[in-house]
């Protein structure tokens, strides 16, 4: 099994790791390597891995490095008191004094002890013998003048300079923020001051924002939307109104949110909506005064000529909005002048109601026959008190008042 050396403790760009068979992996942070591995890395890229003694190896944009445990085992892993034995020892200080004394020690040291001769194998090997050397890691200063050496390295020290590699600035490069301010509210009918759309980093490219609305009380009838707006390239801000619509109904104040649906990359690495400014919620308040564009007309159409004794033909009391609009009955009171007498000559009606869902109503007058030679009387039916809850102000239309 392949023995763990380290691990990746930073990355930035692409590095791979590369076994002897030619198989190659991409280290993402946190990925173990192994000894034998070869890691290399793409061009400006860097990747530091850290070593399990403790120590670090960085690399930057096209260098290689070949994994090898041998070079970061520990000293403390070889005890020496397990694995030297004293007569061992006795044999090394009678080297050192030898070499002290000017002797050549290969002259006049033990030779090494000869093993079993072997039978001779396949092929007419005639065996061979080996010596078992122990690993101690022990370290001394012979007076011979040189230093021996353990195995526990130190690795030298790993050098940044500054400016060169700076891991903070890697993090944060090239991303930049879009956010968005506006108005809170709007009068019925006016147009909102500007809603301000705004990125950290000027984008290099035109950058598209793009817009989504909610409403709690308002719907499209309410106001004009605008759907997205363009950030032009080397420009942190764009700017628009919403036009709101308006209207006879007495809805009160009614609000909407528009919010930053998507944005694009504008030739920047990274772009994020904010968390914290990503939307404006505005309140549409309804004129305190209502003026002519606020006043829904009552009208009224109908038969202009009756034979005494019938029914009339249908007359039609409307008002001038949408169905939809009226969702509250609105009662129209009905006022008889004229030479004919209402419950004499004719069965007026006291009053009509549009229901909720319409904006008209029809009714009839039944005329009443009798044998006096009286000629031709007429009626006139006018538009008098109206009821209404649904509109800031309803009046009768002074064209079409009385028929």
């Amino acid at each position: 099994m392949a023995t763990v050396v380290g691990s990746v403790s930073f990355i930035v760009g692409q590095a791979y790791a590369i076994k002897a068979d030619g198989t190659q992996r991409i280290l993402m942070l946190g990925d173990e390597v192994y000894a034998d591995e070869v890691i290399r890395t793409a061009a400006d890229s860097q990747v530091e891995i850290s070593m399990t003694n403790g120590e670090s190896i960085a690399l930057e944009g096209g260098q290689s490095w070949l994994v090898s445990a041998e070079t970061y085992t520990s000293a403390e892993d070889y005890p020496v008191d397990e694995a030297v034995l004293s007569d061992d020892v006795a044999s090394v200080e009678a080297i050192q004094q030898a070499i002290l004394e000017g002797q050549d020690p290969t002259l006049i040291a033990e030779e090494a002890a000869a093993g079993n001769t072997g039978d001779a194998g396949p092929g007419g090997n005639e065996g061979s013998t080996f010596e078992l050397i122990e690993r101690t890691a022990a370290e001394g200063d012979p007076e011979a003048g040189y230093e021996t050496i353990g195995l526990a390295q130190t690795q030298p020290e790993i050098i940044r300079e500054t400016g060169l590699f700076n891991r903070a600035a890697a993090d944060t490069v090239d991303t930049a923020v879009v956010s968005m301010t506006g108005p809170g509210s709007v009068v019925e009918g006016e147009t909102t001051t500007d809603y301000t759309v705004s990125i950290s980093q000027a984008p290099t490219e035109d950058l598209l924002v793009t817009f989504n609305y909610t409403a709690t009380d308002a719907d499209g009838s309410d106001y004009t939307a605008v759907n997205s707006v363009t950030i032009l390239a080397g420009e942190t801000t764009a700017t628009f109104t919403i036009d709101t619509l308006d209207d006879a109904l007495a809805e009160g104040d009614e609000s909407f949110t528009v919010s930053i649906g998507s944005v694009g990359t504008g030739g920047l690495e990274d772009v994020r909506i904010s968390p914290a400014e990503n939307a404006v919620t505005t309140t549409i308040v309804d004129e305190p005064t209502a003026g002519p564009e606020d006043t829904a007309l009552i009208s009224i159409t109908g038969a202009q000529t009756i034979i005494e004794g019938e029914t009339s033909g249908n007359y039609t009391v409307s008002v001038d909005q949408l169905a939809a609009d009226v969702t509250r009955p609105i009662t129209v009171e009905l006022i008889y002048s004229g030479t004919a007498e209402d419950g004499t000559d004719f069965t007026g009606v006291a009053q009509v109601i549009i229901p909720a869902g319409s904006n008209s109503v029809d009714f009839s007058i039944d005329t009443l026959d009798d044998v006096l030679a009286e000629g031709s009387e007429d009626f006139t039916i006018t538009l008098g008190t109206i009821t209404d809850s649904n509109f800031e102000n309803i009046a009768a239309d002074a064209s079409a008042n009385s028929v």
